[in-house]
């Protein structure tokens, strides 16, 4: 998949699309990160990834995945820790156990990009108006689902990977993209959206709780 970005002419609203204009394209820039030799640069070790174990946020690490989560990505467990690795990034085994890779970032085919900066809406509620005035300067950002299981969180100023995340309902269809003959298969291609709530309004909230929540589905996955 390729996700870039391009300057737009603010007069005349063109989208200067060349390749001199081109601000910058995640793809190479994560499959070069995650590449570089550099131990305190490179490797999938370095790479933020969560999950979800059924009760909370969990990183998506053999270590960090139950033995009955694992059992959701592959029927065999002694496969289960190398396949996670290779969903990171991992290359140790691609060309043999696993399927090779010219890049990193997954194909994106429906899901759309959404971007995040500042409030995302203008609301009368009590304390929302603080909200947004504390978030005003926080980091833009740039949210994409992509058929290699993730939905990824890019910084929309340099397009560099911040993290990415693996939803547990995706489990069962990523054991099929490791295999040599992979045939493609959707899994994160739904569009996220997002929105300012205030939690403090939820069943289990007291108070004023306010937050920017992430929400998507699978689309075709």
């Amino acid at each position: 998949g390729q996700l870039a970005a391009y300057p737009v002419n603010i007069s005349t609203g063109q989208v200067d699309m060349s390749q001199a204009g081109q601000m910058w394209e995640a793809r190479d820039q994560l499959t070069e990160r995650v590449d570089d030799p550099d131990p305190l640069i490179g490797g999938h070790a370095n790479r933020v990834i969560a999950t979800y174990d059924g009760a909370d946020g969990t990183p998506f690490r053999p270590a960090s995945i139950s033995a009955a989560n694992k059992a959701l990505l592959t029927p065999t467990p002694s496969e289960a820790d190398g396949l996670i690795n290779w969903l990171r990034g991992d290359r140790t085994l691609e060309g043999t156990t696993y399927r090779a890779r010219a890049k990193l970032l997954g194909d994106i085919v429906s899901a759309e990009p959404i971007f995040v900066a500042g409030a995302m809406s203008i609301y009368a509620d009590s304390g929302y108006n603080a909200f947004a005035s504390a978030i005003e300067g926080r980091d833009k950002m740039i949210y994409q689902g992509a058929n290699d299981g993730m939905v990824h969180a890019f910084d929309a100023s340099n397009g560099a990977e911040r993290w990415a995340y693996v939803p547990r309902i995706a489990y069962g269809r990523l054991k099929a993209l490791s295999d040599p003959l992979y045939a493609h298969q959707f899994s994160v291609d739904g569009t996220p959206t997002a929105g300012d709530v205030d939690l403090g309004k939820t069943m289990s909230g007291s108070g004023e709780q306010w937050r920017t929540i992430l929400v998507g589905g699978l689309g075709a996955g």
